[in-house]
C-alpha cells in the first residue's frame, strides 16, 4: 500500500486523462444511440447530432491512446520499483523518480517491445473485440426500439462469460509483459517471448489472481458495471459521467496496487530470467 501510495501523484495525470476520455466516448455513446427523438429529427439534426457523436468518439479515442501511453509507463516503473527495492534502507521517494526516469529513457526499447507483444495479445483480444461487439449491438437502445436484432438471454450469458475469461486473460498477460519490460535487460524480442513464457508458467494461479483484482477493481472503481450486468440497462449520463470521475480517483492507487499479488508470485522467475 505504501508503495502504491508513493507513486500515486505520478499516476495524477493519466488518470486525469483516462476520466477525460472516458466522458468524451460516454457522451459520444448517449449521442449516437439516443433513439428518444430521432422521429422529431430534420434531417439536418440528425447530421449534426451524429457529427457531434463521431467527433466526441475520435476524441475520446485520442485521449484513450495517450493516457493508457502514460498509464503503462508509470505501472512499469512501478515494477521495476518493486522488483528492486526490498531493502528497507533504500530511500523510496528517490527509488520511485530513478525507475520513472528509467523508464522513460527506453521509451524506443519498450515501443518495440509493446508493438511485438501487442501481436502474441491479439489472441485473445480479437475474439474479446467479436465478443464485445455483439453484446453492443444487440442490446443497443436503437436497435431494440426498431426490433432488428435481439439475443436470447441464453446466448448472452455465454457472451458474458466469455468477455470475462478473455479479458482475464488479456489482462494477465499483460501483467507478466509489464513485468518483463521493467527489467530492460533483454532485446525486444526475447523479452515478448519472455513474458509469452512467464505468462504460460504461471498461468493459472496469475489468471486466478488477475480475476479477483479485477473484481476488487470492479467492486471499488467502477460499481456501475455491476448495475449495467445486474439490470441489463444503463445509468442516467450524470451518474455514467460521475462514475468515470471516480475511477480516474481511485485508480492513481489502485491501479499499481493492483498489481503487487502478481509481481509477488512472479518474483522469483522475474529474477531468474
Amino acid at each position: 500500500m505504501e508503495d502504491a501510495l508513493l507513486f500515486a501523484p505520478h499516476c495524477i495525470l493519466p488518470a486525469s486523462l483516462l476520466a477525460l476520455a472516458n466522458i468524451s466516448l460516454v457522451l459520444s455513446l448517449y449521442t449516437l444511440s439516443d433513439a428518444s427523438s430521432l422521429e422529431s429529427l430534420t434531417l439536418e439534426q440528425l447530421t449534426q447530432k451524429f457529427a457531434a457523436g463521431s467527433l466526441c468518439s475520435l476524441f475520446g479515442i485520442v485521449l484513450t491512446v495517450w493516457a493508457l501511453t502514460i498509464w503503462l509507463n508509470r505501472l512499469t516503473a512501478f515494477c521495476r520499483f518493486r522488483l528492486q527495492t526490498k531493502d528497507n534502507q533504500v530511500d523510496s521517494k528517490k527509488a520511485v523518480k530513478l525507475a520513472i526516469c528509467e523508464i522513460g529513457q527506453s521509451q524506443k526499447t519498450l515501443f518495440k517491445f509493446w508493438l511485438i507483444f501487442s501481436l502474441y495479445l491479439l489472441t485473445p483480444v480479437i475474439p474479446l473485440t467479436f465478443l464485445i461487439l455483439i453484446q453492443t449491438i444487440a442490446y443497443s437502445p436503437t436497435l431494440q426500439a426498431l426490433n432488428l436484432f435481439t439475443v436470447p438471454a441464453s446466448v448472452n450469458y455465454i457472451l458474458i462469460a466469455g468477455i470475462a475469461i478473455l479479458t482475464v486473460v488479456s489482462a494477465a498477460m499483460t501483467i507478466a509483459a509489464t513485468a518483463i519490460a521493467s527489467k530492460l535487460n533483454v532485446s525486444s524480442q526475447m523479452a515478448a517471448t519472455q513474458s509469452i513464457k512467464l505468462f504460460l508458467n504461471q498461468s493459472l494461479v496469475l489468471c486466478l489472481i488477475t480475476t479477483l483484482v479485477l473484481l476488487v477493481n470492479a467492486l471499488v472503481s467502477a460499481p456501475q458495471l455491476l448495475i449495467v450486468s445486474s439490470q441489463q440497462a444503463r445509468p442516467d449520463l450524470t451518474w455514467a459521467i460521475f462514475s468515470q470521475i471516480w475511477l480516474g480517483a481511485t485508480s492513481t492507487i489502485l491501479w499499481t496496487l493492483s498489481f503487487c499479488p502478481a509481481l509477488e508470485l512472479l518474483r522469483r522467475d522475474l529474477i531468474s530470467t
